[in-house]
């Protein structure tokens, strides 16, 4: 089971588990990945800070670039 740890936690929870967003995340919930593409791009939202760091971050597993 891959554990999570949602950023914006409004219930208490400090982990989750996949299974556990896609049944009770109200974004996620019965939604198909379209409908959930349409929910969030109609929220305006700004992109998060330090999206340009933590992408790559991330697509390297956490490992830093090498040189």
């Amino acid at each position: 089971m891959t554990t999570l740890y949602p950023a914006h936690d409004y219930k208490g929870w400090t982990a989750s588990s996949i299974g556990e967003e896609k049944h009770f995340n109200p974004r996620l919930a019965g939604k198909t990945e379209s409908e959930y593409v349409d929910i969030m791009n109609n929220l305006h939202l700004p992109n998060p800070k330090m999206m340009d760091v933590a992408i790559p971050a991330n697509l390297a597993c956490g490992q830093p670039p090498t040189l």
